[in-house]
């Protein structure tokens, strides 16, 4: 909540106060009632120690500023402990990136390219006029796509898995050139003793080799 504009945030609002508020409050509703003060923290301020200052206050929400005073944004606890610890998936939320084979992996169409490329071992280009997967679909399709669609680029196929609207939810990424992004390269590899065979076969013809010269 803000008075005269952004940059002089008074408070936060919760949907359980504003509805408590509306329904049982004795008089006209008033957000005065329920708005409670938030922290105002520098964008510059360590993720662990905002961390403790959120829990150590309970709070919810707190306010990012600039070096001139200017409100950036909002951060969430919620925020805070996805960017420590990973990111957590509620109820059925479904997984950003879910490998279904090794060279293949779903992806939600609002994970950003460099996240993308990160996991999967892959090199789409970035853009000015996009940073999710959802952008680079549209920004090389030109126009809205549907469910099934496919577009390639370089060793990469992207098909359309699921279209909400206008809004692209999820795409099936396919590593063509077949390495598998998805494998674990610290995995122990099985070797071949090969010079004990080659010794053993070196043996087995020598000794044939004796019985042939011997009388």
């Amino acid at each position: 909540m803000y008075e005269g504009n952004l940059d002089n945030i008074i408070g936060v609002v919760t949907v359980r106060d504003l509805v408590r508020e509306l329904r049982y409050s004795e008089g006209q509703p008033s957000l005065e009632r329920v708005v409670k003060p938030t922290l105002h923290v520098p964008e510059s301020k360590n993720a662990d120690e905002l961390l403790a200052e959120m829990q150590d206050n309970r709070l919810q929400m707190v306010t990012v500023i600039d070096e001139f005073g200017t409100t950036e944004g909002i951060i969430t606890l919620e925020d805070m402990v996805e960017e420590i610890v990973g990111e957590i998936l509620e109820g059925d939320e479904e997984a950003p990136v879910e490998f279904v084979d090794d060279n293949v992996a779903v992806v939600q169409g609002e994970v950003n390219i460099d996240e993308v490329n990160e996991i999967l071992g892959i090199d789409l280009p970035e853009g000015e006029e996009f940073e999710t997967l959802a952008g680079f679909v549209f920004n090389r399709a030109g126009r809205l796509v549907e469910e099934g669609e496919e577009i390639e680029f370089d060793s990469i196929r992207i098909r359309i898995e699921r279209v909400d609207n206008t809004r692209i939810m999820s795409a099936r990424v396919t590593v063509l050139d077949g390495t598998p992004v998805a494998a674990d390269s610290t995995a122990p590899v099985e070797a071949t003793d090969s010079t004990d065979e080659s010794g053993a076969a070196e043996t087995d013809a020598g000794g044939d080799a004796a019985q042939n010269d011997s009388p």
